[in-house]
């Protein structure tokens, strides 16, 4: 009965250029260059599997197969120059790029109830692999040091088995943690929802586990919801308003930046927590909320895109009517993934979409 949290991502950079002109006086005068355009339907259609997130504020990381070869190519957006990086004949599930950009983790299914997770670096390097039995896997990088990864693998009967894995070091430990879906607090501390294991449950309290001696810390109770990120730890629980839901942003201090609430649509056991990404760094939160109230199978009111800067508790809605569907932020946050292939781009500077999908692309 585990409430797996859904999350999403990210922000791409279309980056204005400042050089110098000479007036008529004589007096050099800044300007801007025109800001550099991503290429529009440029990646083929044939083969695509999806794009997996940003390497730069450039160059995306994208996934094709083609002749039972599943690639891994780099794609620089405003040049359409492309540039394979890693190939696999094993069956690909899924891949996942650190918060340093400095590893990338993919995963292989070579056969039944196995997974082959393998470690490259941006060029294709091999760092580390492991097979794992198991019949699904959920990670969580650790933000506080990005050569680590908290494992979760899962037996067909759901049971499971929570590793440390230090890819650096080329080491997989097994953790003594009762909770599947975990995330880093700290370099030796996590997190996670103590989750009732027979029960449905609305909401859980947030707990605090230190690695070094076992103890255990609650940091809040009746969430529905978190995400550590670097800066900040979000949290998300009901208010005395049925449907309305505030998200909290936490310093590492424990102290709060702000809060915002929205309402949140309603499913069989639990509230669809929307699409969400966090401009790490700059304090920009970016998230879909709905646009109206009640359940999310008979809802028609769709979705808008709102920003909320932690920092000054100010809000800005970007698009009013979008499907909802994952995002990911590129480093400097200036355009978005999205969809769920994360196959478009929204331009945060021009407030529009560019389908970076083609059945006429340019060739793998």
């Amino acid at each position: 009965m585990w409430n797996k949290a859904a999350i999403a991502g990210g922000i791409i950079g279309m980056m204005a250029i400042l050089s110098a002109c000479t007036s008529s006086d004589g007096v050099k005068a800044p300007h801007k260059e025109p800001e550099k355009s991503i290429i529009a339907e440029s990646l083929e259609e044939e083969g695509f599997v999806e794009n997996v997130g940003w390497l730069t504020d450039s160059e995306i990381l994208t996934v094709a197969t083609k002749d039972e070869t599943t690639r891994l190519y780099k794609y620089n957006i405003y040049t359409g120059s492309q540039k394979t990086i890693f190939e696999t004949g094993s069956s690909y599930v899924t891949s996942s790029i650190s918060p340093d950009k400095k590893s990338i983790y993919v995963q292989t299914s070579p056969g039944s109830y196995l997974a082959t997770v393998t470690y490259i670096d941006p060029d294709g390097r091999s760092i580390f692999e492991q097979d794992i039995p198991s019949y699904d896997i959920s990670f969580a990088w650790n933000e506080f040091s990005p050569g680590e990864m908290l494992l979760t693998s899962f037996a067909e009967d759901w049971s499971f088995e929570v590793s440390l894995v230090d890819i650096n070091n080329k080491n997989v430990s097994n953790l003594d943690i009762d909770q599947p879906f975990v995330q880093w607090k700290s370099d030796d501390a996590v997190i996670f929802q103590d989750w009732p294991k027979e029960d449905i449950a609305l909401n859980a309290p947030l707990m605090e586990e230190s690695l070094l001696d076992g103890k255990r810390t609650m940091i809040a109770e009746n969430l529905i919801h978190f995400n550590q990120f670097s800066d900040s730890l979000m949290t998300i629980k009901g208010t005395d308003e049925k449907g309305i839901f505030e998200y909290r942003f936490l310093s590492p201090e424990g102290d709060e930046q702000s809060t915002f609430t929205q309402s949140l649509l309603s499913r069989y056991s639990d509230w669809l927590v929307p699409y969400y990404d966090m401009i790490e760094g700059k304090g920009r939160f970016l998230t879909f909320a709905a646009n109206g109230k009640g359940a999310a199978d008979t809802d028609t009111d769709g979705f808008s895109l709102k920003e909320w800067d932690i920092f000054s508790g100010k809000e800005k809605v970007l698009f009013t009517d979008l499907p909802l569907e994952p995002l990911t932020c590129a480093p400097k946050g200036n355009a978005c993934l999205y969809g769920n292939q994360l196959e478009k781009v929204i331009s945060l500077v021009n407030r529009n979409i560019i389908h970076l999908l083609s059945v006429k692309g340019a060739q793998l």
